[in-house]
């Protein structure tokens, strides 16, 4: 509706004399007088403006369409004869209460909704040759179309409509249970969606935790959480993966097992039986899997994952978690942060703020936990404290400023504020790289021959030389003891020791690799393992 030259208010022009000008200007055009055109444009727009819907043009074809299918479901299902009139038929579609009943009961429409869905789930064709059945998420579709087009059907006959929310409620029962009898829900990047929530949702960890980081700073490690950080080891750890069998789908080892499986990532395991009747206490991950990313990009269409191995971006995971609950049929918005404070309040209820600043990987000073996390109001009974009866506080906050000085969340602290005062020699630096990428490479070799019947033996061997090494300190502190020349340790030169001992330390690490490169060759001849008391 574009405005006439001349008809639109000028600035610093009162409304009367705005009014008075155009009573006086008639259009040159067809005679008709400003004033009138304003008045019936006025009136148009309003009339124009009825069953306006803000929703984008795919989302109104989309509604359109459904309405139809639905209209000739119900043709079909009622037997309605051809040539009946549009608003008659929208009666049918939409019935109303009867008289005398109450005034929110819609149980004849919510049955044909619920016939309705069964019907679309038998019926529709799925947009993939692969997929059999249509996916949850088209179901929700409509659902949400459903929404919309109730309030105008039933306000247009002056009925008033049932609410978004009972029409929600309704159309749920019956999509959850076309998702359990028919199998249709289907998240084809759901194994990777999965472990992010339950190491979230368990560990609190923060979106950059797990997931491709977008930061222009060059770094040694890999910006996003790589196989290698994964050990997976057989046996039933405690501390490892949940105890119970309820809680086993909230396990974070056993869904990388599946991911890596499906994805043919273990050197030597295919199967779920090759992982039982292996004897490897470690399992093997294929070299050329190391460095590539857990947790992958979705394609565009949600049609699977990416097949170049991308890094699943950080920014995406709000929108992955509110996407998901969305199409499962949560109501309200669900977001990453969400769960991270669900699992801070858990954290502080259960083991006090400090303890929960731990494992949060939060400073021991610092006030995070509080502003963002946890609301303490849940956990105060306002009604003890002001009746005067027993109060059942947490006490945790008493022992903070002694546990920060003195307690373990000291030992936590960031390695970059220990380091900055006390800054190492270049050529001990290296040495001690130069060992460390030694033993770790080492050990690693060690791990992927190492069986669990020699983890057993190897167990057994390290307490027995722990046993005859304690007798021999207890033997070495007494002879100490009757030494009158004992050395007094502030005047030890530890600096100078290291430099001179460090030759004959490598020496010995050479040679302690190959006592442990044997290892396995004696526990396998001896036949008789004596036990230390």
């Amino acid at each position: 509706m574009d405005a006439a030259p001349g008809r639109r208010r000028e600035r610093g022009e009162s409304q009367a004399a705005w009014i008075k000008r155009l009573r006086t200007t008639v259009s040159e055009t067809d005679g008709v007088n400003e004033f009138d055109r304003l008045t019936q444009d006025a009136r148009e727009a309003g009339t124009s403006s009825i069953g306006f819907s803000q929703a984008s043009v795919l989302t109104q074809k989309r509604q359109d369409r459904i309405l139809e299918d639905y209209r000739t479901f119900v043709r079909v299902f009622k037997k309605v004869p051809d040539g009946i009139a549009e608003k008659e038929l929208d009666e049918l579609c939409f019935p109303s209460p009867l008289e005398g009943e109450q005034p929110h009961n819609f149980d004849a429409l919510w049955r044909l909704f619920r016939h309705y869905l069964s019907f679309v789930a038998e019926s529709k064709i799925p947009r993939y040759n692969t997929h059999s059945l249509v996916s949850y998420s088209t179901l929700i579709q409509y659902l949400e179309a459903f929404q919309f087009w109730v309030a105008p059907k039933f306000g247009g006959r002056d009925i008033e409509p049932p609410s978004a929310r009972h029409v929600f409620n309704q159309m749920t029962e019956m999509l959850r249970t076309l998702a359990i009898e028919m199998k249709v829900v289907r998240l084809n990047s759901g194994p990777s969606d999965q472990v992010r929530i339950v190491l979230d949702g368990i560990h609190s960890l923060s979106p950059s935790a797990n997931e491709k980081v977008k930061t222009g700073k060059v770094i040694d490690e890999l910006p996003f959480l790589a196989w290698e950080d994964c050990n997976l080891s057989a046996g039933n750890r405690r501390g490892s993966h949940p105890q119970q069998q309820a809680n086993l789908a909230l396990s974070a080892p056993h869904r990388l097992l599946v991911i890596g499986l499906r994805r043919g990532l273990f050197d030597g395991l295919s199967t779920i039986d090759d992982l039982f009747d292996s004897e490897l206490d470690r399992i093997p991950i294929k070299a050329e899997f190391l460095h590539k990313p857990v947790l992958l990009v979705g394609n565009a269409d949600g049609s699977g994952l990416n097949d170049d191995h991308s890094p699943m971006p950080a920014a995406s995971l709000t929108k992955c978690i509110e996407l998901r609950g969305e199409r499962m049929g949560w109501p309200g918005q669900l977001t990453f942060y969400n769960i991270r404070r669900l699992t801070a309040a858990t954290y502080v209820k259960a083991l006090g703020d400090d303890h929960a600043r731990m494992l949060m990987s939060h400073e021991p000073d610092s006030l995070i936990l509080e502003r963002f996390f946890i609301d303490r109001t849940p956990l105060t009974d306002a009604s003890d404290i002001t009746l005067g009866e027993e109060t059942r506080s947490n006490k945790a906050e008493e022992f903070s400023q002694l546990e920060i000085t003195s307690g373990v969340p000291l030992d936590k602290l960031p390695a970059r504020r220990i380091l900055k005062t006390r800054k190492k020699n270049r050529d001990r630096v290296l040495r001690r790289k130069a060992l460390l990428v030694l033993r770790t490479d080492m050990t690693s070799l060690y791990q992927k021959q190492q069986t669990q019947a020699g983890r057993v033996i190897q167990g057994v061997e390290l307490l027995g030389q722990a046993t005859m090494f304690k007798r021999c300190l207890i033997e070495s502190h007494a002879d100490n003891n009757l030494d009158d020349n004992v050395m007094d340790l502030d005047t030890v030169d530890f600096d100078r020791e290291f430099e001179l001992d460090s030759a004959d330390a490598e020496q010995t690490f050479a040679a302690l690799l190959d006592v442990e490169g044997n290892a396995d060759g004696r526990a396998g001849r001896s036949k008789d393992i004596i036990v230390p008391e």
